[in-house]
């Protein structure tokens, strides 16, 4: 389904492309943070580079560990903006009863019968089409009907 115009799509989770891009560029303010120290205390800017990046250690760990807690923290939040929206709509839901009471017990009623005429139907259906008949020689079985040629009825069902 299309945004309306001027509606921007939720940026949060951000795509692994941005979010990778954002851990990059967070050591690299990091790792240029130190450099800048070393700098300042009077190294050269090529030595205080490679002292910063001997002290950092790996980058590709640390960014593999960053991505790592980035998606932790996605699926914490997600479960949080979940249970946080359910609680919403439960106390929404608890509201529109307390206002309106007979809505809320005719909804109850409806839901309660059509749950169990299709619970009823189901058990006739798997009863009677569903589940073979419990006869060992269903093969053997007769059947039996009654006729009165008087009045033309017939009851059961006759081979011809």
């Amino acid at each position: 389904m299309p945004l309306p115009p001027g509606v921007r799509p939720d940026p949060w989770p951000p795509p692994d492309s941005r979010r990778r891009a954002a851990i990059r560029a967070e050591i690299e303010f990091h790792l240029q943070s130190r450099i800048d120290e070393l700098v300042a205390r009077g190294w050269t800017p090529a030595a205080a580079r490679s002292e910063a990046l001997r002290q950092f250690g790996a980058l590709e760990p640390v960014e593999q560990a960053c991505h790592l807690i980035g998606r932790k923290r996605e699926r914490r939040m997600r479960r949080l903006v979940f249970w946080r929206d359910w609680h919403l709509d439960l106390r929404y839901a608890l509201r529109g009863i307390r206002q309106s009471p007979v809505l809320a017990v005719t909804v109850v009623v409806t839901f309660a019968l059509g749950i169990g005429a299709n619970a009823a139907v189901f058990g006739l259906v798997d009863a009677v089409l569903l589940n073979p008949l419990p006869f060992a020689h269903r093969d053997r079985l007769v059947r039996i009907w009654e006729e009165n040629r008087r009045e033309g009825h017939t009851f059961g069902t006759r081979e011809q």
